[in-house]
């Protein structure tokens, strides 16, 4: 199994106030699973003090490889990151999962998240996951949204919306690999 995670943090603390499974810990215990290969995770979108040179330590000692949003944005464009992170997550693999945390977006675009800046907009990452999944993702996640931080919802629709561009993506790669094309979804 390979694993793209979109996050502004790396979440591979060993542990948090004495909690081996806190949400900044999840990463940290997927590095011991026999069943992932370390060397297919990829950390994607990368960025912000929170972040230490331990994590980056950790990351790089498992064998996992790194996407800061620097990259996705300087080097890279969103179609040419997607393309990347599957390549390394499903090197080898037989199956890439898709873990998305709500600070990989930027606080202006996430009332209900963490307040994280310098994230991607919402543009950016429908986009991305849309590019993601219909490379071939088999399942997702989308974690960290708090509603009672969000009085007007927005961050509830936002993983609403996230999903259709996840499924619109996935049937692109069904609808591809059936040698089909598919008319603009989006």
């Amino acid at each position: 199994m390979g694993v793209i995670h979109l996050d502004a943090h790396y979440d591979n603390t060993d542990d948090f106030t004495g909690d081996q499974f806190a949400r900044c810990s999840s990463f940290a215990r997927l590095y011991e699973d026999e069943n992932v290969n370390t060397e297919c995770i990829v950390h994607l979108g990368i960025h912000g003090p929170r972040n230490t040179a331990e994590n980056g330590r950790r990351a790089m000692e498992a064998g996992a490889k790194t996407i800061t949003i620097r990259e996705i944005r300087c080097v890279n464009n969103i179609k040419e990151t997607a393309k990347s992170a599957f390549s390394l997550a499903s090197d080898g693999t037989e199956a890439v999962y898709l873990s998305i945390c709500s600070d990989i977006l930027d606080c202006a675009f996430n009332p209900g998240g963490p307040p994280d800046v310098n994230g991607l907009s919402t543009n950016e990452l429908l986009n991305l996951i849309y590019e993601i999944t219909q490379l071939g993702v088999v399942g997702m996640d989308f974690v960290e949204v708090y509603p009672q931080q969000d009085a007007n919802h927005f961050s509830s629709h936002l993983c609403t919306t996230l999903v259709l561009y996840a499924l619109a993506g996935h049937i692109e790669s069904k609808k591809a690999a059936a040698g089909e094309a598919l008319s603009a979804l989006i």
